[in-house]
């Protein structure tokens, strides 16, 4: 019930002895007044094998937290324990969380939507060093991970997609995971078996 927009239909409420009311915010007031995606930078550093694999990862999460108390689990989430992390010996990293006179809230997918971006970039940018296929890279710390949920998605995204295929002059296209919303962190919540995650998706990104 924290949210502004919950607070300003009620005071309208107990102004015009509780008739139902039905607030709808112009444009302009829902970019002047709605809240903003936390703040959030990041820093990586990557050592890689002879095969262009990571063996080791640094990194550096810069990220507004919603709470002024507890752990700011907004920084990693999309982070911890990634699959390409298995082929790693050490990954180690540092969390800041500044704090800002501007209030922020949650949009879709919670501190994942600027992580997966994070870490989907760096991968395809060392999967292009490596001068491996960007889905065939991926592949491999799937496979070093044993997920084979995440295998099965690649699989299905690469056969829609016609991956491999040509594509138009100055179009190029790249594969993308992210997975968020485990239902096993809410146990309660409707529909909840094992780790069944409540929101997986896949895509090709232009590139």
């Amino acid at each position: 019930m924290s949210s502004d927009y919950l607070v300003e239909c009620v005071r309208i409420a107990k102004q015009i002895d509780g008739r139902p009311v039905k607030l709808m915010w112009s444009r302009e007031d829902e970019m002047a007044s709605g809240y903003f995606r936390p703040m959030s930078h990041h820093r990586l550093w990557v050592q890689l094998g002879p095969d262009g694999i990571p063996t080791r990862w640094r990194i550096h999460s810069v990220c507004q937290s919603l709470l002024p108390v507890g752990p700011n689990s907004l920084a990693t989430e999309g982070i911890t324990n990634s699959p390409y992390f298995s082929t790693a010996s050490t990954v180690d990293g540092k969390i800041f969380t500044p704090t800002f006179p501007v209030v922020v809230g949650l949009w879709r997918s919670v501190g994942h939507y600027y992580t997966a971006m994070v870490m989907e970039h760096i991968i395809d940018q060392l999967a292009q060093r490596a001068g491996v296929d960007p889905a065939a890279y991926r592949r491999v710390f799937y496979e070093t991970a044993g997920d084979r949920r995440r295998l099965a998605v690649l699989d299905e995204l690469c056969l829609r997609a016609g991956w491999g295929t040509a594509l138009e002059p100055g179009l190029g296209a790249g594969p993308r995971h992210s997975r968020s919303l485990r239902h096993d962190r809410w146990p309660g919540r409707r529909g909840a078996i094992g780790r069944r995650p409540a929101y997986s998706s896949a895509g090709l990104l232009p590139s």
